[in-house]
């Protein structure tokens, strides 16, 4: 009996003894749990917050990259061989190297509603002008340039320099341009069709297919528009699917910016040109176009009565761009009111335009940046040289995009001028496209 209770009390006292430091262990281990964890806490809301820094320092440096200044430049340039000539038998074949565009381009962002653009042209013009005829009016004229003297060199000029304000509420955009500002209808169709580094759109070049004159006096004939001009226009669009611009310039155009004077009364014509166009997407990829340009250009005094010379145009077009297969066309019909045998008497003509073009990329389609592209346009009219004849242009070829900056390609182009003798010419050409 005396040795059970031995064994008994030994394990009670030991339990006593040992209890205390039991226990101190017990809490030196919760206390280095509580600790832990603590200090886990503090190194998440540590990182969260340098995490926070990071973007906020991420976002200004995104912000104060937005707003500076952009300076962007396109260098348009080509080497062409006429094949055949279609000004006469014996005409001498051109065979030149050219820089037919090169535009540097400004922008800045002030901030999210207001923004400038300024960009200038460098293109082939007079140099060293010799006028026929001294007179200022006369220098007015293109017509008297004597082009025996005169020499050709690349001149640079201004073509944009607007403010702009584009401002939103979901689903509508609005953006407003005052300035020297690039006009509607040619901008638009250059944008759709990305053709613009192989040449203009027959719209902006319409004298080409109209007896490759300007039409105005002595009955040439073009849809005399400009692809930049000093004015104002406002565009809404729409749940992205519609968009309507209306835009007022002077009508001269970026290269011949001051108002021309009327020869009859010899004051500034107060005339102007107004554009309207509206583009929809039913999906993103289908645009369907339409629109008009109506200018007043000059008052003239006629037997009976003082009346504004005219020029109207309008139209519609269509287009597809998907996996970089650019297709389109746009047809346009124009009016145009002068005066024959001085101003004794005022006629009109009238000219129609059909432009259609292929442009692809087949990089999403094949996985090659090989492009394809082709031209197809018809141009008639009522008035001058090419009176009641067709003038066809067709054209393709094929090149290649190296990176997102430079591609070139290789060029045919036939021109069918059908006056009554059946002019012909077919040029090749390589060209190339430089993004700076």
């Amino acid at each position: 009996m005396k040795s059970i209770r031995i064994p008994v009390f030994f394990i009670i006292a030991v339990l006593l003894v040992n209890f205390p430091v039991m226990a101190q262990e017990n809490s030196k281990d919760a206390t280095s749990v509580t600790t832990s964890a603590d200090a886990t806490l503090q190194k998440e809301a540590t990182d969260k917050v340098a995490v926070a820094d990071d973007k906020n320092a991420s976002d200004k440096k995104k912000d104060e990259k937005k707003y500076d200044i952009k300076l962007s430049g396109n260098l348009y340039s080509e080497w062409f061989y006429e094949v055949t000539n279609a000004n006469s038998a014996g005409a001498v074949k051109a065979n030149q190297f050219r820089v037919t565009r090169a535009y540097i381009t400004l922008e800045k962002q002030f901030n999210d509603i207001f923004s400038a653009k300024i960009q200038s042209d460098f293109l082939e013009g007079y140099s060293d002008l010799k006028m026929k005829n001294s007179t200022p009016a006369a220098q007015t004229k293109a017509d008297e340039v004597d082009k025996t003297t005169t020499r050709y060199s690349y001149n640079g000029i201004l073509k944009n320099a607007y403010v702009q304000a584009k401002y939103g509420i979901d689903p509508v955009d609005m953006t407003l341009q005052l300035g020297l500002i690039g006009t509607p209808i040619l901008g638009m169709i250059d944008k759709q069709s990305g053709y613009r580094w192989i040449n203009a759109n027959y719209i902006d070049a319409s004298k080409i297919l109209l007896g490759n004159k300007t039409w105005g006096a002595k009955n040439d004939v073009s849809l005399n528009d400009n692809s930049a001009d000093l004015g104002a226009s406002l565009s809404i669009e729409v749940m992205k699917m519609i968009t309507m611009t209306y835009a007022v310039t002077n009508g001269e155009g970026y290269k011949s910016v001051v108002e021309q004077v009327s020869s009859n009364n010899n004051s500034n014509y107060r005339g102007k040109a107004q554009y309207g166009v509206i583009t929809v997407s039913p999906v993103k990829f289908v645009y369907l176009n339409g629109f008009i340009r109506h200018e007043y250009e000059e008052k003239a005094s006629t037997s009976d009565k003082t009346i504004d010379k005219q020029c109207l145009y309008g139209g519609g077009g269509a287009g597809i761009n998907i996996t970089g297969v650019r297709l389109g066309g746009y047809y346009a019909y124009g009016f145009h009111e002068y005066y024959a045998n001085g101003n004794s008497g005022v006629k009109d003509s009238r000219a129609r335009i059909l432009d259609t073009y292929l442009n692809t990329n087949l990089k999403e389609l094949a996985g090659f940046p090989i492009l394809v592209y082709g031209r197809f346009a018809w141009g008639k009219d009522n008035a001058g040289k090419q009176k009641h004849k067709d003038t066809y242009l067709w054209a393709a070829g094929f090149g290649y995009e190296f990176n997102q900056y430079i591609k070139a390609g290789v060029y045919y182009e036939d021109y069918n001028i059908d006056y009554a003798w059946n002019k012909h010419s077919r040029t090749f050409y390589v060209k190339t496209e430089a993004k700076i």
